[in-house]
């Protein structure tokens, strides 16, 4: 069992947050399971009940978790969204909208968040926006093949 550490510079709150997460992103929890009481998290943790009242709300704005009065929290959905970034190049005006609309139901029907990014039709801009999204993360990218550009594949491989 993972603990909560004092000295780590993480507020205590997210501390707890991020364990119950992984517990319900794990299966740990299924939907409609009830999660500890703040009582029992309270003393397991042994931290101030306004500590443990703060992670539920940020699991509960998260929309991993609902509060029923008197009944205490409940798992509402296991399944996190994913993000995926989709690379355009956006000087299209016209057939935009029906792209991004596109991209955007079928993502939807993966349980997925569309991440934008324009390349400007620039192997440049490519390169920034694939750096951005390697520091930062993301389950999967979609890049738009574009005939003006002709790409230096082991440059682009190196990158």
């Amino acid at each position: 069992m993972r603990m909560i550490t004092r000295n780590n510079g993480t507020p205590l709150y997210l501390q707890l947050a991020d364990l119950l997460r992984e517990q319900i992103t794990s299966g740990e929890f299924q939907p409609g399971d009830r999660l500890p009481s703040e009582t029992k998290l309270v003393n397991q943790y042994g931290i101030a009940r306004l500590t443990v009242r703060e992670a539920l709300q940020q699991l509960v704005n998260e929309g991993l978790i609902e509060k029923r009065h008197g009944k205490g929290s409940f798992c509402k959905n296991a399944a996190v969204r994913k993000k995926i970034d989709v690379l355009l190049n956006m000087t299209d005006y016209y057939f935009m909208p029906y792209y991004m609309q596109s991209i955007s139901d079928v993502l939807d029907d993966y349980q997925a968040d569309l991440v934008a990014g324009d390349t400007k039709n620039s192997y440049g801009e490519i390169c920034r926006l694939l750096d951005r999204i390697g520091k930062r993360g993301s389950d999967g990218i979609i890049l738009q093949a574009s005939p003006e550009m002709v790409f230096d594949r082991e440059a682009l491989l190196q990158a």
